[in-house]
């Protein structure tokens, strides 16, 4: 077969027997040596094709757009991702494959609604990146969670009152207080709570101006392994029960029953707080999953963010969608809404 052995851009002669030989370009041909099977050379002549410059596309310009709003999403969620997929052996696998299923709902969700909103806010190229949406949190083989349920504020339809104190906490879970005479190890085994226990809390809060970035918040919760399941299940050793670790306004509450509804049962709620007076900022999406090792192996509950009011959630910044956004992205830049390019 034969060998093409140079080809530069102006044609030049060849040394070594082949003086009269071309090689590169001349006007609107190309020209070439090649090597025959018997070891002798000749001139090859084709036709000079050119290239256009590359292009970006709007399917890259998406991929692009994906990416960056994972990655920043991923910045404030990092030590969440690095243990919650139980897929993952170890920090590094759990976050890759934290990215890579996020990345792929992004990529299904601009496929399919390209021109409406559904489950995610798309980001504006260098404005506002870190946006809202249902993002996975977690993916494993557990079936239940170690906590009572979620409360809400200041969103009435999962809001608990009167078990937590309005105004102060926006959003986490909370635990029933058992009757006075049980001990701390019912109420671990009733919520099938051990000391290697973990709960994850995740919540996005967006800022009432559209131009600021949102927030990812995560909150760590582990058992205290100095309070003893023998010890009576009060206020003070279950409030002692739980330690945990936030990035931004964790807090634990206790909260009492209202004159209005007496008969209603105390609980324990760890969550976010932020006071209405000096923040922008409005809870829009949370959840929380837990890590356990029960069975003698690390089992995760799986959890997706999810809308705190799913019926208000547009009015507080859910309006960008893909074709409203790609054209940041793409170079040149296409005039916005962008045509559906799949």
């Amino acid at each position: 077969m034969p060998h093409v052995l140079t080809q530069v851009n102006m044609a030049s002669g060849r040394v070594g027997g082949t003086k009269s030989l071309k090689s590169g370009k001349v006007g609107d041909t190309v020209l070439g040596i090649v090597q025959e099977s018997n070891g002798s050379y000749s001139q090859k002549v084709s036709a000079y094709v050119p290239t256009k410059a590359q292009t970006q596309t709007v399917k890259l310009a998406v991929q692009q757009m994906c990416t960056g709003m994972v990655e920043a999403m991923m910045k404030q969620l990092k030590p969440l991702a690095q243990v919650s997929f139980q897929s993952g052996v170890n920090k590094s696998k759990s976050l890759n494959a934290f990215s890579s299923y996020n990345l792929m709902l992004l990529a299904r969700e601009a496929k399919d609604y390209w021109d409406e909103v559904h489950e995610f806010e798309f980001a504006y190229k260098g404005e506002r990146i870190r946006t809202g949406g249902r993002y996975i949190l977690s993916s494993g083989s557990l079936q239940y969670n170690c906590f009572d349920g979620y409360f809400a504020y200041p969103f009435p339809d999962y809001w608990i009152d009167p078990l937590v104190m309005p105004g102060r906490m926006h959003f986490g879970i909370f635990f029933l207080m058992p009757p006075t005479s049980w001990t701390v190890g019912q109420f671990m085994e009733r919520l099938r709570l051990t000391y290697s226990t973990e709960i994850w809390i995740a919540q996005y809060s967006t800022n009432q101006d559209e131009h600021v970035e949102g927030e990812y918040v995560w909150c760590r919760i582990t058992i205290n392994h100095n309070v003893r399941q023998s010890d009576l299940a009060n206020e003070e050793n279950i409030q002692a029960l739980f330690e945990y670790h936030s990035n931004k306004w964790g807090l634990g509450q206790f909260s009492r029953p209202s004159e209005y509804a007496p008969s209603r049962k105390y609980a324990y709620c760890i969550g976010f707080r932020w006071e209405h007076d000096i923040t922008d900022y409005i809870p829009v999406l949370g959840k929380a999953f837990t890590i356990t090792y029960v069975n003698g192996r690390k089992q995760i509950s799986s959890a997706r963010l999810d809308y705190l009011d799913e019926d208000h959630y547009i009015q507080w910044g859910y309006w960008r969608y893909p074709a409203s956004c790609v054209s940041s992205w793409t170079n040149p830049v296409i005039p916005a809404p962008v045509p559906y390019p799949y």
